[in-house]
Parts: structure tokens; sequence; C-alpha cells
């Protein structure tokens, strides 16, 4: 098939809105933490470089857009050097002025703050994926095979149409959508099957067919396969209490499957070669926006739930048509496959604040390597996520 390239301008847009907002998102975290436990902000930039526009608040913050819209930072008072440590100027200030400063407050009034940043991304995540359950539903499709492919894993490990499935690699399996998240990361591993079939309980061993995905982008996965399908696709609404649960465990299922990804590139099951960095995220972010401004949306609450990672892998996630609309709640008759990139975003919880020349070297790694590091603090690194893919069968089909 014919391979699509976003527009140049959509890229570079989508991509600056990404970063942007998520950035900015998660210095206000530090922001407004830091503002309760009394540190005063001297700066909040949405940007860097030289500024364009300036505005001091009655606290004496001065509010900035730079002229290079990728990122920002907080300044807080104190920050004399890259790692905020107390000097003979910060012991010479006022004890006004040192009170308010970051390096003024207790060990854990300062971790929090740190920490705030992440945690803000965290929440947001949360609370896209919340509104997507309660715009959309959640599949709730059975976890019962409804089709065996010929010759596949399945077959051979004689699964049978009809079987519920109970357990899929030790994991105890709810809805179809539960055992393909299984499947879909272990290509090419036998697993264990426990079905239910007429009351009995049986344990059948099975290989994971690998399985390789070209999206409509050109980009090509590896995915795990067993070759048994669903055709009946059932989506429940969820209600108000029920959702920011649900919305907790589905980011917490995101972050697990991330961390399988980790260990299969660190134990070589996966190549270092589906690693990247800014350009990758730019041309990603290109091709979310490209597919619907839900799919972007998509695509900001996967890398938002990572930025608290420091080396962070996520692979094949897939999107289950929460964005699109409740026909395709399983991905069903998707027809083409949809992708999410790699983010690496550079920020120095010592200061605060990143200088031109680390985004320089942060440039420089990505042309060289292919991977993103922090080289002023060592705190934040790459993270990777991206959108898995599902056969395009038709709708009403699900495949594992």
């Amino acid at each position: 098939m014919p391979v699509e390239s976003p527009n140049i301008v959509v890229t570079v847009l989508a991509f600056l809105a990404l970063i942007g907002s998520l950035v900015v998102v998660h210095e206000l975290g530090h922001y407004f933490v830091g503002r309760w436990f009394g540190v005063k902000a001297e700066k909040f930039s949405i940007g860097f470089g030289p500024q364009i526009y300036g505005r001091v608040d009655k606290r004496g913050t001065l509010w900035r857009i730079g002229a290079l819209p990728l990122g920002g930072f907080v300044q807080f008072a104190g920050d004399m050097n890259p790692a905020s440590q107390a000097d003979e100027t910060w012991k010479a200030l006022p004890e006004k002025e040192r009170n308010e400063t970051f390096q003024s407050k207790t060990l854990w009034q300062r971790a929090l703050i740190v920490f705030a940043g992440p945690a803000v991304n965290f929440i947001l995540a949360i609370l896209i994926a919340m509104g997507f359950l309660l715009a959309f539903g959640k599949s709730v499709t059975p976890p019962v095979i409804d089709v065996v492919q010929p010759n596949s894993p399945a077959a051979v490990a004689g699964l049978l149409e009809g079987d519920r499935i109970v357990r899929f690699n030790g994991h105890a399996i709810e809805t179809f959508d539960e055992m393909v998240d299984e499947v879909i990361m272990i290509p090419g591993q036998k697993v264990l099957v426990e079905i239910d079939r007429g009351g009995e309980t049986l344990v059948k061993e099975t290989a994971v067919a690998k399985v390789e995905e070209v999206d409509r982008f050109g980009n090509r996965y590896i995915i795990g396969r067993i070759g048994i399908g669903a055709n009946k696709v059932e989506v429940r609404e969820v209600g108000l209490l029920e959702a920011p649960w649900a919305a907790v465990v589905q980011t917490g299922n995101i972050l697990r499957q991330q961390m399988i990804g980790l260990g299969q590139i660190i134990s070589g099951r996966r190549p270092l070669s589906e690693l990247g960095g800014p350009l990758k995220i730019a041309k990603v972010s290109g091709e979310a926006m490209s597919m619907g401004i839900l799919t972007f949306i998509s695509l900001a609450a996967l890398i938002s739930a990572n930025s608290d990672a420091r080396w962070r892998s996520s692979h094949a996630l897939r999107n289950r048509g929460r964005a699109a609309s409740p026909g395709h709640a399983a991905g069903a008759g998707m027809g083409f496959s949809r992708r999410l990139c790699d983010v690496g975003r550079i920020h120095d919880h010592g200061n605060f604040q990143r200088p031109g020349l680390v985004w320089a070297i942060w440039w420089w790694i990505e042309g060289k390597s292919g991977l993103i590091a922090d080289a002023a603090s060592g705190r934040d690194a790459f993270i990777i996520s991206r959108l898995r893919a599902k056969y395009p069968v038709g709708a009403g089909h699900q495949i594992g």
C-alpha cells in the first residue's frame, strides 16, 4: 500500500503543541507545590531563548514566553547553581528572602516539589483516560474463542472454538482485550494458556508467533499473535464513579507493558533500534495529528503517563478505538495500524531550567546514537511509547 507522510507544517505544529503543553503542565506541578511550601518562583517560562512577552504578577514571578517553544521551566528563588546547593551568596541573603528559597525547605518538602511535576503529568494521563472511558465506554468482550485460524499456534496447541481463556502466561484474563494485551507483547515466546472447556479446566502450551506489522506511514514493528479471534465486540458504558479507578487501572497497565518492553530491550529480545529521540517524536506527533485530534490526545496521554520515568520502554501499545467510536472499542476493523512514538524530555530538577547548551547536547546525542540522555543531571532520560496495531480483519473481529 502507498506510504503516507504528514505535511511538514502539521508535523512541526503537532510536535510543538505536544511537547510544549506537557512540559508546561509538568512545570506547573513544581510551581504550585513550591508555592504551597512558601518557595518563591522568580520565573516561569513557556519556551526558551529570548523573551517575546513577559508579565510580573503580584508575587513577583515573571511569567514569560520564550522564542524557542520547546518546553519550559520554572526557576525558584535560590537557584544559584545547577545543583541548587546553598553557597555563600545564599547564606548572605536576608532571613526573609532565604526562607523563600528552595534550599531552605526540609528534605521531604524539596522531594515533594521535585515529585510534583511527574505526578501532575501522571494525573493528566489518568484524566484523559477517564474522559475517553466516559465518552466511549470500555470493551468487555468475554475471552471466548470464536475463531481459530488454521495452522496457527493456537490450532497446533489444540485450542478450540468455544474455549474460554481463564489465564494466559500466568495472568488472570477477564476480557478478550486483556488476553490480546498479553499476546501482543511477547512475540516468539512459549506460554501456558489455561482454558475452560465445558466446565473442565485444561492447560495448553502454545508458542506466540512473530508478526511484522506495517502501518499506513510505513513504520514496521514486530508483535505477537496466536491466531484466535472473537466475532462480537461488547462495549459497556462507564459511570462517573467507576471511571476514575478504571482510568488508573488502564494507565497502570500501560506502565506495566512499558516495563515489559524495556526488559525485552535489555535482554536483547527487542532491537535497540526501536528506541528513538526528538526527531522521531516530531514524526509520530505529525502522524497522530493527521489521524485526528482524539488520536493526538491519546498520544499525549501515553507520553504524559511516562513523564516520571528514568528509563522506560513500551512496545506495541494498541489504540482500542476509544478515541474513535464505541464500535471500534477493540480496534475492530481499523484497516490500518496506529503507532505512537518515542519521546524524550530533558529537564533538570536541580535548577528547574535547561540552558541552551544542554539542548544542543540533547540534539547531538539524538543524531549520534538515537538515544536521549539528560546530560546535565541524569534525572530524566528517554521515554518510548508505541501504539500497536490490529489485523485489518473487518468490523466486529478481535484478533490475538
